[in-house]
């Protein structure tokens, strides 16, 4: 029964693995600065230039207050899905009346940091997929192989000596 759990663990960490170093979250360094009413926050995205990202979830933090966030509205500029990983990118957030309040402790603190989410852009089946499915399906046909040889043989021993079996143990 162990080497079954074996068996059928060893495909399913093989799949996490493969897909855990696929969709590794890029890195993004970031800066930004106020003008007026505008926030202008300066990032870029490492990660392969040729493919898409999809930048979302832009949240103001503060690191001295852990429940601090602010969610920006009005967003323009590099956000959304598109090939943002060359260079320098640019977000505008231009700030509303309700927001002014808390913006206006920018020039009090300098602690405050954004957060991005950052994903990468799949088109169609990736080819993992494919041989995660593969890794299941061969894993699972071996691990049920290995059970019914094992009941077989265990359940009918053969018996070439002329001398009666032993009993069973208790």
């Amino acid at each position: 029964m162990k080497n079954c759990i074996k068996y059928l663990l060893l495909p399913i960490l093989l799949i996490l693995a493969i897909i855990n170093s696929v969709n590794a979250q890029e890195k993004i360094d970031s800066y930004f600065e106020q003008k007026e009413n505008k926030i202008y926050i300066y990032y870029e995205l490492k990660g392969d230039p040729l493919k898409e990202y999809e930048i979302s979830d832009l949240i103001l933090k503060r690191k001295s207050e852990p429940n601090f966030s602010i969610e920006p509205t009005s967003l323009s500029g590099d956000i959304g899905t598109g090939k943002y990983a060359s260079g320098k990118r640019t977000i505008i957030w231009s700030v509303n009346e309700s927001e002014q309040d808390e913006i206006s402790k920018f020039s009090e603190a300098d602690d405050f940091i954004f957060e991005f989410t950052v994903s990468l852009v799949t088109e169609g089946t990736s080819w993992y997929y494919y041989v995660g499915g593969a890794v299941l399906l061969g894993g699972g046909t071996a691990a049920a192989i290995i059970l019914l040889k094992g009941k077989d043989n265990n359940s009918n021993p053969p018996n070439n000596s002329g001398f009666p079996l032993p009993p069973g143990r208790p």
